[in-house]
């Protein structure tokens, strides 16, 4: 528009963001038997807006404003290895969809069906797109996304429905200055950072480090920025834990805090956001880096992430290495948990600790821990946790949680299908696992006419997935039934996991 070319701003123009958007939604990729269900979970992401910008039209039909399609499933993400639950497209091509919202029907490895909560997830998160906003690096809210599978309800946060209200307000105005053929000078506040990364020195656990960086305006326009952490571990100036700042054209501010590593052992990787009205860097990360000596590490002499018994009253060794620098003596070790014993004694030696990816072993000293699990110890999977008493003030008492497990054991611990429809079928799913101990399962069945259930695919680790599916027609009211899993296991012959939902 500076540049008199009225017949392109109004082009451009039309496709910034507005209040009235159209949804086109295909479900044709989608087994019959999830369509209702999904569909009911993209109508409350739409919902999801609504709630908090009732001006919004949103609407099906038709539409070159946003699709939202489905795929069996996506490849996995190049940053995390985690299987894409959706990928979207943005086009500036009026005879396209200014945002495709492609959806896997299936989601993690093994594969599972998605959670509606996630299809509500992905939808809001696609309306967000076409109001304007960028996907944020932070999880929560609509646009900060994630690849797992959670029934966890969605909530578009009130910094982004406040600037997507601002966008709208200011597309309008771009909007009716194009169709007047009105030149216009943009004011642009500019965002600049005095550091991309910081990357401090190796610390001591507990240690408190500060840190400071500078944020400038060369733009001609006043630049409002949020310096928002990552994490608690970060305090701002005057102890404050998030700052809003106004910077002047042509001015500077200091930025100084510190970090509390106490909570934070082995590798650091952390964040501050910078939120800000640059329109060209609406969000910019500052990523902190270090290495934190961990003051304490609890190393297993059977490295699994869950300890799998072999029956009761089995003894769990584990070797709690301090650091020399972290000079604490330990006074008592409780285990909390009926039926627990715990013994302790000096020790050093030298032993690797995986979960630092160390391939050799290291001297190191402190305490072996021995535990005996007792006889009181439920089927399954079972949390197990220790209190340290130490003398050392900035670790008085250190707790410590790890698993144990007792043959085969299923995630979750039931099936749940919640509220239901009686006369449309619904899909659940459970997973059947014992690291490091293989196993097969040689059938399934349910004892209820109202379920059936089928073997799924296993992973790399050997977990097994068990499909189960609600057939329809149950009674109004609770319905209780098990997933009964046939193993190769003579002693665990049978697993039993409960089903539980609700017919409506």
């Amino acid at each position: 528009m500076e540049a008199g070319d009225f017949t392109l701003a109004r082009q451009i123009s039309a496709r910034l963001p507005r209040k009235k958007l159209t949804i086109q939604y295909d479900d044709s990729g989608l087994a019959a038997e999830y369509r209702p269900k999904y569909r009911k979970a993209v109508e409350a992401g739409l919902d999801a807006w609504r709630r908090v910008m009732p001006e919004l039209e949103l609407s099906f039909g038709p539409s070159r404003d946003i699709l939202i399609n489905y795929t069996e499933s996506l490849p996995a993400d190049e940053g995390t290895g985690v299987p894409q639950g959706a990928t979207f497209f943005l086009s500036n091509d009026p005879s396209e969809p200014q945002v495709e919202a492609v959806l896997a029907h299936y989601r993690l490895s093994p594969p599972q069906p998605s959670e509606a909560e996630m299809i509500t997830y992905e939808t809001a998160h696609a309306i967000g797109r076409a109001l304007g906003l960028a996907r944020s690096a932070r999880p929560g809210g609509a646009m900060g996304r994630s690849d797992l599978n959670a029934r966890v309800r969605v909530q578009v946060l009130s910094q982004e429905w406040q600037t997507v209200r601002r966008l709208i307000a200011l597309s309008d105005q771009l909007r009716a200055a194009a169709a007047e053929g009105k030149v216009l000078v943009a004011p642009r506040p500019v965002l600049r950072a005095d550091t991309v990364e910081v990357n401090f020195d190796p610390q001591m656990q507990g240690a408190l480090v500060p840190f400071s960086f500078q944020l400038s305006n060369p733009g001609n326009a006043p630049l409002s920025v949020v310096i928002s952490p990552d994490c608690g571990c970060f305090t701002l100036g005057d102890g404050l834990a998030q700052r809003r700042l106004d910077i002047a054209p042509g001015q500077t501010s200091l930025i100084q805090g510190q970090i509390d590593t106490t909570n934070f052992p082995g590798p650091f990787r952390k964040a501050i956001y910078l939120y800000s009205n640059d329109p060209d860097a609406p969000l910019r990360r500052i990523p902190f880096t270090s290495f934190v000596r961990p003051a304490v590490r609890f190393i297993h002499a059977k490295p699994q992430d869950v300890t799998v018994l072999n029956g009761p009253n089995e003894e769990v060794e584990i070797f709690m290495a301090i650091d020399p620098e972290a000079k604490l003596t330990v006074t008592k070790i409780e285990a909390l948990g009926a039926g627990l014993s715990v013994k302790y004694e000096p020790w050093r030696g030298r032993i690797a600790d995986p979960t630092l990816g160390e391939s050799e072993p290291v001297e190191r000293v402190g305490y072996r821990i021995r535990l005996n699990t007792g006889s009181m110890l439920p089927a399954g999977r079972s949390p197990i946790g220790l209190n340290i008493t130490t003398t050392s003030e900035a670790f008085r008492i250190i707790p410590y949680t790890f698993f144990v497990q007792q043959g085969i054991a299923p995630s979750p611990v039931a099936v749940v299908f919640g509220a239901i429809s009686s006369g449309l079928p619904a899909q659940g799913w459970v997973i059947l696992t014992r690291p490091g101990q293989p196993f097969k399962v040689t059938s399934v069945r349910t004892d209820t006419e109202f379920f059936e259930a089928k073997l799924g695919p296993s992973n790399e680790r050997g977990d097994i997935r068990i499909d189960v599916r609600y057939k329809g027609g149950a009674p109004v009211g609770a319905v209780r039934g098990s997933v009964i899993a046939s193993t190769d296991d003579p002693k665990q012959p049978e697993v039993r996991i409960p089903i539980q939902a609700v017919i409506q």
